[in-house]
Parts: structure tokens; C-alpha cells; sequence
């Protein structure tokens, strides 16, 4: 964060960089400070006390700005990390960075009803933050804090409607929905979990009607001012061949092949994620689910192969999570149900060879 130069009368010009400033265009500029001293030695002295103090210089909020300026985050990731700062770390944006400790950020998080996933994803964004201020050499130490969700996981805890309310809400959709392909977008879902970004940007040729299946290679992203298409799947794992029910993409096949895209808007590109969510939410009003999301209908899709005895290696690749563990982690307590039912199966299976045994003697 500084240097030392020597000049031509033997004397040294020490430069630091005391803190940052932002252009209207948003471009970083560096604040710089020099002073002459006589030796190196005086040189050295000046640039560690410097190093030592420079925490000082910085705000949490001027931090967040470098860090956001340095780092090559998409837009959409972006806004995320933006909303877990401005939720918990807002009251600390004026505070020098180094003097905030893990208590300070402990007893913020404590008081938030969230469940323990969302305050562990909270807790490693805000690690992240100051464990790039140490790798800068704002601050020597990351704050330690071990805040905890009140709550239970409130997205798998939810209680999903059963199949036949499924089936009731699709034949609600196909009568009613003021956007003509919502049914068969979320068809699709129920029948393959994909995401609802992935099923937006799905083209006729990621369709193989020979094969029965339906390739997953993008999704969309949130740019500046509108959706965007993205020319990478969420994750590795994301890009997967996924088998679907002939009966299922027959129905798919019906849509008019007026656009590339499976589902398309009035310009013919893909419908964007907030126009389907908004035109389900209303739907699901209607019906009676107001907490119901499109998004739970992936969630459908998992629980029900989970209840069928389906594998979870099957499940997560179905899903396109980064591995079977994230399957594990989001549907825990479906697992634990299975686990539970296998155990009273098997031990009937035991129990009735046990009495038969005993009936025979």
C-alpha cells in the first residue's frame, strides 16, 4: 500500500495510498500522501507505522466499494451481496474498518429470524468482505463471529402441495393463465426440476424428441436493466441431459415454433423469469396458495423422487446441484422421513419372518 523512492539528492520519498475516491462515471482513483525523509532506514520506519494505522483510513463502506470494484462478479450475484451488506452491515457502513469486531457484527446477525442456510450464506458473503480487506492489508485480523438462524430451514420446511393439488393447480393454469404457455412451463418443471431460469431460455434444438430428454446448457441472468441470456449454466453441474416423459414433451411440442426459445414473449426472444413468477403468483392467489412459488415446483419434483425411493445421485443430477451433499443439505429432512420409513419397512420385513418362524415351532 506504499513505496519508497530514492531522489537525486540522496534523500527518500515515501508514497502511500491513504484511501480511494469515485468518479460520477464510478471509476476508482487512488488518494496518495508523500513525505521526504533523510534515510532508508527513516523510510522503512515511516511505511510500517503507516501499514500498522492504515485500517484507519478506510470506512466498511469504502471497503465494500473496492471490494465490488476489484472482484469480477456478475451483476445479478452482485445485487445479492449488496442486499446481505445493506441488511447486515448498514448500521457499521460509517466505522472504520478495523475497528469493527466479530461481536459488533455477532450482535446484529443474532437478532435477525432467519433460518440457519440463510444465515450461513449471510455469515460467509460478509467473511468474504473481510478477508479481502486482510488480503489488501487494510486490517491484520477478520472479525470472528458465529452467528446462528433462529428458525428452520423455512424453504424445505414448507409444506408443498400433494399430487392431486398439482394436478389441480396445471388444470387451473392451462384455463386460466393470461400468458398461453405458463401450463406447459411448469409442466415441464413438475416433470423435470429444472430451474425456471433454465426453462426460460430453453431452445427447441435442447429438445430431443427421438431420445425423450431435454438438454440444460444456459440460464439467464439479471444485467443492468433487464434479463439477460448467459452463455454459461449456473454451475458445472448444471449442464446435464435430463430424461423427461415422451407424454410430457409431446404437450411441450404442441407451442408454435414462431421463436427459437420454447417459451417466448411478444418480440419473440424468452420470456423473462419476473414475468412468469408475476403471472404464477397471481394464479396461485387465485387459488388458494399465496405462499406457493414457481420455484416450489421444482422443490415438488425433488420431494416426490425422494419419496419413491429414488437415489439421491439421481435427484441432484436431476436438480444440476454442484454435488449429491447440496442435495442433501436442502432436503435433509425428507431424507431423514425416507431414512425413517425404510427403517419400519425393514424391520417389518424382519418382524413377520420372526412370528412366522416362532408361529411354526
Amino acid at each position: 500500500m506504499g513505496s519508497i523512492q530514492q531522489l537525486p539528492d540522496k534523500r527518500y520519498k515515501v508514497t502511500v495510498t491513504v484511501g480511494y475516491v469515485y468518479t460520477k462515471d464510478g471509476k476508482k482513483k487512488q488518494k496518495r500522501h508523500s513525505r521526504i525523509v533523510k534515510s532508508m532506514r527513516e523510510a522503512r520506519e515511516l511505511l510500517r507505522e503507516y501499514d500498522k494505522s492504515s485500517s484507519k483510513d478506510y470506512t466498511l463502506q469504502e471497503v465494500i466499494h473496492m471490494y465490488f470494484h476489484d472482484k469480477d462478479i456478475k451483476i445479478s450475484t452482485q445485487k445479492t451481496i449488496e442486499s446481505v451488506f445493506n441488511t447486515c452491515l448498514s448500521s457499521l457502513y460509517k466505522r472504520n474498518i478495523g475497528s469493527i469486531r466479530g461481536k459488533d457484527i455477532d450482535s446484529i446477525l443474532s437478532d435477525m429470524d432467519a433460518a440457519d442456510t440463510t444465515m450461513r450464506t449471510r455469515s460467509t458473503k460478509i467473511q468474504s468482505l473481510f478477508l479481502y480487506a486482510k488480503h489488501k492489508g487494510i486490517i491484520e485480523h477478520v472479525p470472528e463471529f458465529s452467528a446462528r438462524g433462529s428458525m428452520f430451514h423455512t424453504r424445505t420446511m414448507k409444506i408443498l402441495p400433494s399430487v392431486n393439488e398439482i394436478q389441480h393447480i396445471l388444470e387451473y393454469v392451462r384455463e386460466h393463465s393470461s400468458y398461453p404457455y405458463l401450463y406447459h412451463m411448469m409442466l415441464l418443471i413438475v416433470s423435470s426440476g429444472i430451474r425456471v431460469g433454465e426453462a426460460c431460455v430453453l431452445q427447441w434444438k435442447n429438445i430431443d424428441m427421438a431420445n425423450d430428454t431435454i438438454s440444460i446448457l444456459n440460464t439467464v441472468t439479471r444485467g443492468q436493466t433487464n434479463f439477460e441470456l448467459s452463455d454459461r449454466a449456473k454451475t458445472a453441474k448444471s449442464i446435464r441431459i435430463i430424461p423427461v416423459e415422451y407424454s410430457v414433451l409431446e404437450i411441450i411440442n404442441e407451442i408454435p415454433k414462431e421463436s427459437p426459445y420454447v417459451f417466448f414473449g411478444r418480440k419473440k426472444s424468452f420470456v423473462p423469469p419476473a414475468t412468469i413468477n408475476r403471472n404464477a403468483r397471481k394464479l396461485f392467489d387465485a387459488l388458494g396458495y399465496p405462499k406457493l412459488r414457481m420455484y416450489d415446483l421444482r422443490h415438488f419434483h425433488a420431494t416426490q423422487l425422494l419419496a419413491n425411493g429414488v437415489d439421491i445421485k439421481t435427484v441432484s443430477h436431476r436438480l444440476g446441484h454442484t454435488s449429491p451433499m447440496t442435495t442433501l443439505n436442502v432436503y435433509t429432512h425428507y431424507v431423514e422421513d425416507n431414512d425413517r420409513k425404510a427403517a419400519e419397512m425393514i424391520g417389518d420385513l424382519v418382524l413377520k419372518k420372526c412370528l412366522d418362524t416362532r408361529d411354526k415351532h
